[in-house]
């Protein structure tokens, strides 16, 4: 707002006071819709529980559950983390989404707060016992966490686009509302074809691809009795030329033409839901069909690479697995909603 920061983005609307009118601090920044996300919550991969209800997710923060028994999980404190202050894009629109509204709302639950998501992340892949919320794009990055499904609903892209998910949200860019030409030309570039394909590539949902939660979204927010400051899928205050826009020059050029290598598929397999990483990894090396694929002589080398692979990663119902060979190599994907989200060789 102040012009001492190009850009940032925020997964955030700006605040409003009291008067519904923009806080001060504020005016002078503008938004640009760019996507959805959606919030997760998290705990540590060796963690027994994979599913929360939203009815459960307030009593953790109420400080009503503090024991991972009471979710279906081992007999232990539950630690929970949460980001500090009130006015973070996950502290607020987790209070706007679970909370219903009540942004001044008090946490009751025993608590240590971070002053940012990275952090928070870290201290549960620590931590075996620790909870907390973050964005799906962020936790998704990460080894050591896994993500819980909500009400048995888990926040693949699939299932935010079609709005099932239900703490789907809109992420921003923002800007100075006199934002230079360098600055409007990376905003043009992001909303371009180009720019949203990249987006969607990452696995996260791109305005296209989101189109149809505009409306829901707009429907939360009337049912709380909120005006949002920001409009949604806003196409920036520059001139919008689609995909005629050239990254600016201080943007490396992405999907550049590179050779691939022949690859032959040996193997499809889907996870199921609360299913362990090693029962994958068996299915994988044990395979009734491993023989005629030509998986690797040494099954046991191989299980223990796989296990490897799969104790690394968090894994969500309708995941698929796919192992590939490449001349001598044999190699996995971890496949999500269509994108390839991890590659690890397991043996040569």
């Amino acid at each position: 707002a102040n012009g001492k920061a190009d850009l940032g983005g925020t997964c955030r609307h700006r605040m409003k006071s009291i008067t519904n009118q923009v806080v001060h601090s504020e005016i002078d920044a503008q938004l640009i819709h760019v996507a959805w996300d959606a919030l997760v919550p998290i705990v540590n991969k060796d963690n027994r529980v994979y599913d929360i209800s939203l009815t459960n997710l307030k009593k953790v923060y109420d400080g009503e559950i503090t024991s991972w028994r009471d979710l279906a999980g081992d007999a232990e404190k539950l630690f929970l983390y949460t980001r500090a202050g009130k006015d973070s894009g996950v502290g607020h629109m987790f209070r706007l989404l679970v909370f219903n509204n009540n942004p001044a709302y008090e946490f009751k639950g025993s608590i240590q707060s971070f002053p940012s998501s990275t952090p928070l992340e870290k201290k549960i892949e620590a931590q075996k016992y620790g909870f907390g919320i973050t964005g799906v794009s962020s936790a998704k990055k990460r080894n050591g966490l896994r993500v819980l499904t909500v009400n048995g609903i888990a926040p693949s892209k699939k299932n935010i686009i079609a709005g099932e998910y239900p703490l789907f949200r809109p992420i921003y860019l923002t800007s100075n509302q006199q934002p230079s030409e360098k600055v409007q030309h990376f905003i043009d570039y992001i909303l371009s074809d180009e720019g949203q394909d990249i987006i969607s590539k990452t696995g996260t949902v791109n305005l296209k691809e989101g189109r149809g939660l505009i409306a829901l979204w707009q429907m939360k927010m009337q049912k709380m009795g909120i005006k949002i400051a920001d409009p949604l899928n806003h196409r920036s205050s520059g001139v919008y030329r689609g995909s005629n826009i050239q990254p600016p020059p201080s943007i490396e050029s992405v999907n550049k033409a590179k050779h691939k290598k022949e690859m032959q598929t040996l193997l499809e397999i889907g996870v199921i839901a609360g299913q362990g990483y090693l029962n994958i990894a068996k299915k994988v090396v044990k395979h009734k069909d491993s023989s005629i694929f030509g998986l690797p002589n040494n099954v046991k080398a191989t299980s223990k690479k796989l296990q490897q692979f799969f104790n690394n990663r968090t894994l969500w119902p309708d995941d698929t697995i796919v192992m590939k060979k490449e001349g001598n190599h044999y190699v996995l994907h971890l496949i999500r909603d269509g994108v390839k989200l991890e590659t690890s060789t397991v043996m040569r």
